[in-house]
């Protein structure tokens, strides 16, 4: 919601899924490791609502602890930003496509808050993260579990206007 608001100030349009991931996982009898299925029901539904839709953002926050997740800038901390992409889909470089280019920007803006790109695949991953849905899904881990939801939110509204100068 957070990053729609930042989006909007910058007249970029955009909608936030609202609905639960868990109540479709129960409603659909689908077990919790596949919540992905669960998440593209949401999606594809939001997008026949929506046809208008270009930019699908899985936002997430990262396992990893807060001294890989945290940066201070100019005496703020800010959760840094890692863009993943699915390797398991098979035109994820087109996906990888648009991670380089909003890391770009992002390093041009403020370069301090990238933890860069991450392509993940193979065993142990789920590997396409929707991301096969459209050349313009990326999943964007923004901070971790120790990061505080002021921290969260300065970086959104960084990653806000990453966006809006990619979208325009």
């Amino acid at each position: 919601l957070i990053l729609s608001e930042y989006l909007e100030e910058m007249d970029i349009g955009s909608v936030v899924e609202d609905n639960s991931v868990a109540q479709v996982l129960n409603e659909q009898d689908i077990p919790y490791t596949n919540s992905y299925a669960a998440s593209k029901i949401l999606l594809e539904k939001r997008v026949k609502e929506n046809p208008s839709l270009t930019y699908y953002f899985d936002l997430q926050m990262s396992d990893y602890a807060r001294d890989v997740t945290t940066v201070s800038i100019e005496g703020l901390d800010y959760a840094k930003v890692l863009f993943v992409v699915g390797t398991d889909n098979s035109n994820y470089q087109e996906n990888q496509q648009l991670a380089v280019s909003l890391n770009q920007l992002l390093e041009k803006i403020k370069p301090e808050l990238t933890r860069g790109i991450s392509l993940r695949g193979g065993v142990g991953y789920q590997g396409i993260y929707n991301q096969d849905f459209s050349e313009n899904a990326l999943l964007i881990q923004v901070g971790g579990v120790e990061n505080t939801i002021d921290e969260v939110n300065r970086t959104l509204k960084v990653l806000a206007e990453v966006i809006a100068t990619y979208i325009k």
